[in-house]
């Protein structure tokens, strides 16, 4: 679809939003109408609908993990609650003993760091190689 160019909303998607933007969140509403979730805050706005901040707040938590929340895998072996076809398509994804990130940068490039320490105080810090610091004034 070219940019710019949009479909008029129909007169049923229209009384749908005003009558569902309290009950459904947003991106919910917009994926059953097949439209996106700014057209629909577009037309709320022009329409002078408000979603009102108590709802948005509850919105938003409702969103996040809750305290207590038990992880479906919690305790169990990864044959319990995986197919052998997903272990084997998850293997190539996982974390491989010594592997190096690509970003990480060679050994003992002399990259010099500040760190704060529990009073406060700074210290600059020098790396001798991978994993190995020394405390830069000493190293001088």
């Amino acid at each position: 679809m070219p940019r710019g160019y949009h479909k008029p909303l129909t007169a049923v998607q229209k009384q749908q939003i005003k009558d569902e933007f309290l009950r459904k969140p947003i991106k919910r509403l917009a994926k059953e109408l097949g439209i996106t979730s700014g057209r629909i805050m577009r037309f709320l706005a022009k329409h002078d609908l408000e979603i009102p901040q108590q709802l948005r707040d509850y919105r938003k938590r409702m969103g996040c993990y809750q305290k207590g929340n038990v992880p479906l895998n919690k305790g169990k072996k990864i044959e319990e609650y995986m197919s052998p076809e997903a272990i084997e398509r998850s293997k190539k994804t996982r974390f491989k003993k010594g592997n190096v990130p690509h970003n990480a940068n060679p050994e003992g490039d002399g990259a010099i760091v500040t760190r704060i320490d529990k009073c406060g105080i700074p210290y600059q810090y020098i790396r001798l190689s991978m994993g190995v610091w020394d405390l830069y004034h000493r190293h001088l």
